[in-house]
């Protein structure tokens, strides 16, 4: 599987900051996703803790998730909301699970990682 995660901007939707982040599949063959639509996608987020990176326990979104193809080289763009400033400044980056499959019963897949995101202005 070839994926990348990519921080696109900040943005401030009903009042609330958010992350705009492309999911895009660099590969030849379909990968699949979770999550409760085509562009809200279930998304993993981490906080920087020195060298290494420490998971937030409330960053699994939504349950109730579905499974979407997205088609060899090409992309998906979507939204993650920042809880607060203190956290974003700590920095933190965001994780998408991809598989080959549709059926991810099996558990075989990857989290792709965007890089650290930048502070915000």
């Amino acid at each position: 599987m070839d994926a990348t995660l990519t921080f696109q901007r900040f943005v401030k939707l009903n009042g609330w900051q958010h992350a705009e982040l492309t999911l895009s599949n660099r590969s030849s063959r379909p990968l699949w996703y979770a999550g409760t639509g085509a562009n809200n996608l279930a998304y993993d987020i981490q906080y920087s803790k020195g060298n290494s990176w420490e998971d937030w326990q409330d960053s699994r979104r939504p349950l109730g998730f579905k499974r979407f193809q997205l088609p060899p080289r090409r992309g998906t763009t979507f939204f993650v909301l920042l809880d607060s400033e203190e956290q974003v400044k700590r920095g933190l980056r965001v994780g998408v699970s991809c598989s080959r499959h549709e059926d991810n019963s099996a558990g075989v897949g990857r989290i792709f990682w965007s890089e650290k995101l930048p502070n915000p202005k």
